[in-house]
């Protein structure tokens, strides 16, 4: 196991260290395949299946993203249905424009399963892409999985029509339009494919992502019998003739493969299952890490004696030099390769909690400043309803002030000769004794009898009712 570890190292080592060459080239490598297998499988153009062509297309194809790269091998297979017909290329338009419009376009990392999946029903391996697809990318691969199995039946029934069209006189033409699509239309075995593959899909994926033990093989594993429980099942049920040979050995193929791709994206050492839990102020943490298995690092050191004097070693000093630096750059690629991604994750952790932490503070900060507004908001509105009553105090005090100088003023403005009203007699002898006494410029023996005071008479103007009677 750890020879296997040493060897996946190094070839990753490889790849990474001269990715800038081998990208490129790994395309051309793979579209030259595909335009072969296309030549295969359809070759009705002379022009388009010529080397020189299938040479040109896949050197260009090296230096274009993926999206460009289907999108040509699409105008491919354009040209080789015009060839068998302009009704059967407007269909292969249509289907290929609705294919990159509704889907391509927007995720064209995942191109690949439209191009390579005629490849693989040549090879009897499209059983893999299911699998595959569910560990590596997940639901959003149904839908250029869907569109590759289209594509690849749509060729099928095209071959058909051009094996009939060769053998049918010319009374018995068929249009290759209507063929081909009512073809389409009643493929059960498309169909069928279509569903089983998204299903195997979706277990492939659930499973794959669960947390207990080597449930990436449970998943490799369910999905690959799954794959052929399904498709021998409905091909009974619907009575189709299923190649039950190439069914078991296909998933089984898959199913190797797919174990394969899974130990180059990395294997779990679940001996040193580690368990942790943390919190902040929003959430509580519970954290399951599992380490994946590498090969400890070798300390490699290159150490040369020699009986030279000191002039011939300086002077071999730098050469010396040199040469370690060289080994080392040749025994240990692996162990960079590991130091690197391991400095790399480090600092992407430290970066997602920079910036969880930062998030924190920046809503504390948010919080205290609501909070500061908040209380500014109240004291502002408690200060203006204390001014609001100081100034209704205020106003009520200088009208009742005003009012009470009013009242004096009018006390103190009476006419000189009105005096103050006598008091009221409280007894007989009182009363007569104020009828004997004589008012101000009157005889004592002309003393009038006295009367009773109308309204009014001897009260201040305020106090005084409107209309009252004048004294005669």
């Amino acid at each position: 196991m750890t020879s296997l570890i040493t060897i996946r190292d190094n070839i990753k080592a490889f790849l990474i260290k001269y990715d800038k060459f081998i990208i490129p080239a790994a395309k051309f490598i793979g579209v030259f395949i595909v335009l072969l297998c296309y030549n295969h499988l359809m070759g009705y153009s002379d022009q388009a299946s010529s080397g020189a062509v299938i040479f040109v297309v896949s050197l260009l194809s090296s230096f274009m993203p993926a999206g460009l790269i289907v999108l040509m091998l699409g105008l491919v297979g354009l040209v080789h249905m015009y060839a068998v017909g302009i009704d059967v290329a407007l269909l292969y338009f249509a289907v290929f424009l609705l294919m990159y419009l509704l889907y391509m376009r927007f995720a064209p990392k995942y191109g690949w399963i439209v191009v390579v999946m005629p490849v693989l029903y040549m090879l009897h391996l499209h059983y893999l892409i299911p699998i595959v697809a569910g560990i590596f990318i997940g639901p959003a691969a149904i839908v250029p999985m869907s569109f590759g199995i289209v594509f690849y039946y749509f060729v099928d029934f095209v071959a058909q029509y051009k094996d009939l069209m060769t053998t049918a006189s010319d009374s018995e033409a068929i249009q290759g339009f209507s063929y081909v699509l009512d073809g389409m239309k009643g493929s059960k075995e498309m169909w069928i494919t279509i569903i089983v593959f998204a299903v195997v899909l979706i277990v492939t994926y659930i499973i794959y992502r669960l947390s207990f033990k080597y449930s990436w093989f449970v998943a490799i594993v369910s999905g690959a019998v799954l794959n052929a429980i399904l498709l021998l099942s409905l091909a009974v049920v619907l009575e189709l003739d299923a190649p039950v040979v190439w069914i078991f050995i296909g998933c089984i193929l898959a199913g190797v493969l797919a174990v394969v791709a899974q130990f180059f994206k990395g294997v779990l050492d679940y001996s040193r299952t580690e368990n942790v839990q943390f919190e902040d102020d929003e959430y509580y943490y519970y954290v399951k890490a599992v380490p994946k298995i590498r090969v400890a690092e070798q300390d490699i050191k290159v150490q040369r004696i020699s009986d030279q004097p000191e002039d011939k070693k300086e002077e071999k000093a730098e050469p010396v030099k040199k040469e370690a630096k060289d080994n080392k750059i040749h025994v240990r690629p692996v162990q960079a390769a590991q130091k690197a991604a391991e400095e790399k994750r480090i600092a992407e952790t430290k970066r997602a909690m920079e910036e969880h932490k930062a998030k924190l503070a920046a809503r504390e900060q948010a919080q205290k400043e609501a909070k500061a507004q908040r209380a500014s908001r109240a004291k502002a509105g408690a200060a203006s309803r204390r001014k609001q009553a100081d100034s209704v105090a205020g106003a009520a005090t200088g009208a009742a002030a005003g009012a009470q100088a009013a009242a004096t003023g009018r006390t103190g403005a009476r006419q000189p000769g009105q005096t103050a009203r006598a008091a009221r007699p409280t007894g007989p002898s009182q009363a007569a004794g104020a009828a004997r006494q004589p008012q101000p410029g009157q005889t004592a023996g002309t003393a009038r009898p006295t009367q009773a005071r109308p309204q009014g008479v001897g009260m201040p103007d305020a106090n005084r009712p409107k209309g009252g009677m004048r004294r005669q």
